[in-house]
């Protein structure tokens, strides 16, 4: 049996076919765009609506390191900025007399799996995770693809940070304070009956649509889940 899930647009995915996958795993990397802004003003020492014809590289222009952006030639010598960083021209503004330069950050951010299983396939946009068995139940929204390891409370009382973090919680009903109490121990989500409170926090809130979905979960105890933006449901799975 297999659960699909979805890669993201941006990205690199660093799954194997093979590979067994745990929440520890890490998923996929990017790297996060930073915006530069140069003073070429300041550097050349002109005035900023005259930056134009000092250029050398214009918006969408790629740049390299050390490469020359701007020249201003006197009559003794010449100015020249050269590139502190590799990245594409996005904008050169004459009023402030800068240009902004975005660069790709050279850490990169590496997610971990929402999933656990068994990678089957790693496709172009999508992996196909085998498991044991799955039961699929409808949401009344989904706003977010998110997963992780369950715990099923009848009630919020004394769980630890160690019990909670990371963890997705099924309950069928929770106050304002209780769902600020399990944000606060590193609850990952919450899966409920009851609608979205409005306490303003930001844990995931998944509301089934019937009754009969909740008492089916609980019932099963499927170790884990993972939601589905798409179809606007939440699977659980072993």
């Amino acid at each position: 049996m297999n659960l699909t899930i979805p890669l993201p647009d941006e990205g690199k995915c660093l799954l194997k076919n093979g590979q067994k996958v745990d929440f520890d795993t890490p998923f996929f990397e990017i790297k996060k765009d930073l915006e530069k802004e140069i003073g070429l003003t300041e550097k050349l020492k002109v005035p900023p609506k005259k930056i134009f014809k000092y250029l050398k590289k214009f918006v969408g222009d790629q740049v390299a390191k050390d490469e020359i952006i701007a020249v201003k030639k006197t009559f003794f010598s010449d100015i020249k900025y050269a590139s502190e960083y590799q990245g594409i021209i996005t904008e050169v503004n004459h009023e402030k007399g800068i240009i902004i330069l975005k660069i790709q950050d050279e850490k990169e951010i590496v997610k971990k799996c929402y999933f656990k299983g068994e990678v089957k396939e790693v496709k172009k946009n999508a992996v196909l995770l085998e498991i044991k068995e799955k039961e699929e139940f409808s949401l009344k929204k989904c706003a977010l693809t998110t997963g992780g390891e369950i715990i099923y409370l009848k009630e919020i009382g004394s769980e630890t940070t160690s019990e909670l973090e990371g963890k997705i919680v099924v309950i069928k009903e929770i106050s304002d304070i209780n769902l600020s109490k399990i944000e606060v121990l590193g609850a990952k989500g919450v899966v409920t009956l009851m609608k979205p409170l409005e306490t303003k926090s930001d844990l995931p809130f998944f509301q089934l649509k019937n009754e009969d979905s909740f008492e089916m979960i609980v019932k099963h105890q499927f170790p884990s889940c993972l939601t589905d933006t798409v179809t606007s449901r939440i699977i659980f799975y072993r």
